[in-house]
């Protein structure tokens, strides 16, 4: 899952050089006579964290019970849930193939932003000063 390799002696060396790596996905330093030690931003743990409570929730719960990890999933319609869970689910064995942590999160926050916008639509519907009558298509993204 790593993206990239250095030594700990060369991140020592030059730290700024390394940690743009870090963009996409860990970095693996390697030790002498230590097992190797793998950088990642807290958002890239994060994200992974996200995705194994996904899986594991999925896993023993059924894809019902996903939106007690992702909150805003019940704000997408039932098709589009699903469509959202299939796209997770083929971003994240991305992610693990090829430690573009990158494109899973960016896969995660757009879902979310989709489902966030739904509920901000469903919220100013029940606005008395709400007027428009056709529903607002919101772009699923791809």
């Amino acid at each position: 899952m790593v993206v990239a390799e250095h030594t700990l002696s060369e991140f020592l060396q030059h730290p700024t050089k390394v940690t743009k790596e870090l963009a996409r996905g860990p970095v693996a330093l390697h030790r002498r006579g230590a097992e190797d030690l793998v950088l990642m931003t807290r958002e890239q743990n994060g994200t992974l964290e996200t995705s194994a409570r996904l899986f594991a929730t999925v896993a023993t719960q059924g894809e019902a019970h996903a939106a007690t990890v992702l909150p805003w999933l019940a704000y997408l319609s039932a098709r589009d849930r699903k469509e959202c869970l299939r796209e997770l689910a083929v971003a994240t064995s991305t992610a693990m193939a090829t430690g573009r942590l990158d494109l899973l999160r960016d896969t995660l926050y757009a879902w979310e932003a989709t489902g966030l916008a739904a509920w901000d639509m469903r919220n100013r519907r029940g606005d008395s000063a709400y007027r428009d009558e056709a529903p607002v298509p919101v772009r699923r993204p791809s």
